[in-house]
Formats: structure tokens, sequence, C-alpha cells
């Protein structure tokens, strides 16, 4: 895991560490899909130093098999390493996905290929699909499917 960690520092990710992008029991991705996660980190970091206290991942890298174990999209992006499902440490989810939404805004502004999912404790975003570019989606309860 500290080649993974000398490998975010160098690509200047300053709020994240390797341990909190691959959990344990979810497998770990090989050093070819280390690439991969950096603009999803990027986008994190922006959004922590914005939201200004601790933004915790729920899920990063997911192997096929941990992917299919939790129901996950068998196109997910956790398994290339390119998601991450983050929420605020505070609890404060609906200001959380508010401030979010406007990180991903400006983001896509830059040219970012950034997908944003809302869901009911948590937010998702992904960079780097090859398909479904700058896709949004919110399943919280009561909202229904974008």
């Amino acid at each position: 895991m500290s080649s993974l960690e000398e490998f975010l520092r160098s690509a200047g990710i300053k709020n994240f560490k390797a341990t909190e992008v691959v959990l344990p029991g979810r497998g770990s991705p090989s050093e070819k899909q280390w690439p991969n996660i950096v603009g999803a980190l990027r986008v994190a970091d922006d959004l922590r130093e914005r939201w200004g206290s601790a933004v915790r991942v729920v899920s990063g890298y997911r192997s096929p098999e941990y992917n299919a174990k939790v129901g996950g999209s068998k196109k997910s992006m956790h398994m290339e390493f390119r998601a991450l499902d983050l929420q605020p440490a505070n609890g404060k989810i609906a200001e959380f996905q508010k401030l979010a939404a406007e990180v991903v805004a400006d983001w896509r502004k830059r040219g970012v290929n950034v997908g944003f999912g809302t869901y009911d404790t948590f937010i998702h975003v992904d960079t780097g699909a090859p398909t479904g570019r700058n896709r949004t989606w919110d399943e919280r309860s009561g909202k229904g499917k974008n």
C-alpha cells in the first residue's frame, strides 16, 4: 500500500490516503489501474477543501467479485478504480450533496468528464468513463431516477 500512497502523493492528491480508497476485503487494483483514480480523487480533494471538514470514502476500488457480492453494476467504474462514493463525516448529507453538485459542475466546465450520483447517505463521483459523458443520476428515496 505504501507504493500506492507514494503514487497518490506524486499525483498531487492531498486529502485522501491509499488505505481510504482501497478498503479491506474489497480487493486491490493493479498498479496499471492506479492512474485511473487520480481524476476522481482530484474532484474529491476539491470537494474536501471546499467542504472544510472530513469526507469519508465509503467505497473506492471493488474487485469484480466484491462488486457482484454487493449488487454493483456489471459496468461499475469502481472495478476500474475510477470511482469513489463519499459522505461527510459530520452527517450533513443534504448540504454536502448540494456542494458536491457545484464542485462537479465546476469540473465539467473545465472539460473533465465526471459521473455524479446522489444517494440517501453518500454521493458518487467517477471520471474517465468512455461512455456516459457527464452522466448524472439521483437514487435518493422518493426522488426517482434522472
